[in-house]
């Protein structure tokens, strides 16, 4: 079943400002390790100043460090390509939580090669899309992953930042974002750390460390 942070007990927030840091949905969570003499250091393993500030504000009550070791990655499935991730980490004391992002848009092959693709999304400009985040980590010989997702649309790209937030419209916000709060009603990174902190593994893999396939651009 995967295992907890040893007899921590903390409040999980899922933050509705990240100005504000208002406090919604708090759920008081006792967790605790199995064996009992096992007490890892949990890092989040991230160079994305933005995806870093929105860890920060989800996990601000959640004992973790930050560390960044760049990881190439699979042309494969947002599936194939978390597990290949969070297998690549087995360093003794330390568990290391990953993440993989991927936006689908109707009648695009964009997916997992998002960030390559940013600026291509002014042709989608309507379309139907899904946001997609995974969490994983590695325990002994398994991978846990978490998942969250948010459906919506490409509205307009307004300047060539290198990030969806400006165009991407989650269902129910008349609003791109990247002007609205981190909720999980919007944001699938929330949604998939709150997962994660409720221990609501979306699947359970066998650790895989080597890929024969292809790579993206950047390996």
């Amino acid at each position: 079943m995967g295992f907890h942070l040893k007899r921590f007990v903390f409040w999980t927030c899922i933050v509705l400002s990240p100005l504000a840091f208002a406090e919604v949905d708090c759920r008081l969570l006792r967790l605790e390790t199995t064996p009992e003499d096992f007490s890892p250091t949990w890092v989040v393993n991230s160079g994305n100043p933005e995806k870093m500030r929105q860890f920060k504000v989800l996990l601000q009550d959640f004992p973790v460090q930050f560390e960044y070791q760049d990881i190439p990655e699979p042309l494969a499935t947002p599936l194939e390509v978390i597990i290949y991730k969070a297998s690549r980490f087995r360093v003794p004391g330390k568990v290391y939580i990953v993440e993989d992002t991927a936006l689908e848009v109707e009648g695009a092959d964009i997916g997992v090669n998002i960030r390559w693709l940013i600026n291509d999304l002014r042709k989608y400009e309507g379309r139907h899309a899904q946001w997609l985040v995974h969490l994983a980590y590695r325990f002994e010989n398994q991978v846990y992953v978490y998942r969250g997702e948010v459906k919506g649309r490409i509205g307009p790209k307004l300047n060539n930042e290198n990030s969806f937030g400006d165009c991407f419209i989650p269902e129910g916000s008349k609003e791109p974002l990247n002007k609205l709060e981190i909720h999980p009603q919007y944001n699938a990174r929330a949604q998939a750390v709150h997962s994660l902190l409720s221990h609501k593994v979306s699947g359970i893999y066998p650790a895989s460390d080597t890929w024969t396939g292809p790579w993206q651009p950047d390996h």
